[in-house]
């Protein structure tokens, strides 16, 4: 079937103006009362008769049909003038229409295609694996993830490529640990976070090398900068003199800074803190892990 075939319900059956030969590619007709405006479509000479022929009509000007001859199996012959013409739907429309409902998949053994597609596409109704796509689904699955479909829904093969996705994923960033007298040294340093809105949620770590030098006080860089106060707790763990619960000190924590405290109580019930350093509240040595978690306002 041409592409864009056109068909009308309403055209009136015609005759030819003059009689043609077998080879002719333009007919002059007595009317076009009714057929398509649009191109190409299909119009049947002496229909019914033994000299039956059909045309693709591929142009019209006035009532001159520009045509293609003997179209599906007929035969270009001449017809005597006032010969009969009309609109017809052939049996190659009726064939290619079966064609695309029998179709196997995206293409058959005799090579049709499903709404002009190659290859298999995806069925509702049975068990099917799907290999040279990719599947990019925004929060549901990861890119070329191994999957399989059953009954029109996917199920993962391998869990490792698509996994669920609550929320925003961790963004990492570098801590950027420091102090007065601080120095990283061959310490290392890990920091992550998630945003909602403009609430931040983050984590960062410090792990103390042979030849990180504390100093005397002991601050860290938040993600983001921070409108207000930070809410943040953490663990110092060391490899030789255990642990201690540690803070962000609120009031030493501006833009996108932060120290850390000990925070400890003193006598009346009064909670007071003291800086991070080398001797306090622990004595830090290689190995020792500073962890933080907490939450604040972002600016933006």
């Amino acid at each position: 079937m041409p592409a864009g075939q056109q068909y009308s319900s309403n055209a009136t059956q015609t005759t030819l103006v003059g009689a043609i030969n077998n080879s002719v590619l333009s007919l002059q007709v007595a009317s076009t009362t009714g057929f398509p405006t649009s191109f190409p479509f299909s119009i049947a000479i002496d229909v019914g008769l033994a000299t039956q022929e059909v045309c693709d009509v591929t142009n019209v000007v006035a009532t001159t049909f520009t045509v293609q001859r003997g179209v599906d199996s007929s035969t270009a012959q001449s017809h005597a003038n006032a010969a009969t013409v009309t609109h017809v739907y052939i049996g190659r429309d009726a064939r290619e229409a079966r064609a695309h409902i029998d179709a196997n998949g995206g293409n058959d053994s005799t090579g049709k295609s499903v709404h002009g597609l190659t290859g298999n596409v995806v069925g509702t109704t049975d068990v099917q694996t799907l290999t040279n796509k990719t599947l990019i689904a925004s929060g549901l699955i990861t890119a070329n993830a191994g999957l399989t479909v059953a009954n029109g829904q996917l199920t993962t093969v391998d869990n490792s490529l698509a996994k669920p996705v609550a929320g925003p994923q961790l963004i990492t960033y570098s801590p950027g640990f420091n102090g007065t007298g601080f120095t990283m040294g061959n310490g290392t340093q890990t920091g992550g976070y998630v945003q909602y809105g403009k609430q931040v949620f983050f984590e960062a770590y410090l792990v103390v090398g042979s030849t990180t030098v504390m100093g005397t006080t002991l601050g860290f860089n938040l993600p983001l900068n921070t409108t207000n106060y930070v809410t943040a707790t953490g663990t110092l763990a060391t490899t030789s003199h255990g642990f201690a619960p540690i803070a962000v000190q609120n009031g030493l924590t501006t833009g996108g800074a932060a120290v850390l405290v000990d925070y400890y109580a003193v006598s009346g019930g009064v909670i007071g803190y003291g800086n991070i350093t080398a001797t306090a509240p622990l004595t830090v040595d290689t190995g020792t892990v500073f962890f933080i978690k907490g939450t604040y306002q972002a600016t933006t």
